[in-house]
């Protein structure tokens, strides 16, 4: 007797389309203690589309997905553990609307001038 499998949905061709990933960018960089989204040593690291792409974002390949959003921390307006920063991006990429899991990747990190409390 041959053995039957039930087939498997295809993931999306696009599990993150181009508004939407502009609009996630735009609000991951109103989050308090993100100086910006980090393209990566060579750009790597990026959603591209026709007109365009979106730095700071990727989707993994292979048949579970997932969306990694790279980072760069500004410490002196962020100074609670990194956990809660990775909490809130989570948070904002699930009130976006993508519907995939996430990985944080903190990038980089800086001190804004505009920030920058003076010593104590």
């Amino acid at each position: 007797m041959p053995a039957t499998s039930t087939p498997r949905a295809a993931p999306p061709l696009d599990p993150v389309p181009a508004r939407r990933a502009m609009a996630l960018a735009r609000a991951l960089l109103g989050v308090d203690g993100i100086a910006a989204l980090h393209p990566g040593l060579f750009g790597e690291v990026a959603l591209l589309y026709p007109r365009g792409r979106v730095p700071g974002l990727r989707v993994t390949p292979g048949p579970a997905p997932r969306l990694e959003v790279h980072v760069v921390v500004d410490f002196s307006a962020y100074r609670r553990p990194l956990s809660g920063l990775a909490a809130t991006v989570r948070d904002v990429v699930r009130e976006s609307g993508v519907d995939l899991p996430v990985d944080v990747v903190f990038a980089d990190g800086t001190e804004s001038p505009v920030t920058r409390r003076p010593p104590r």
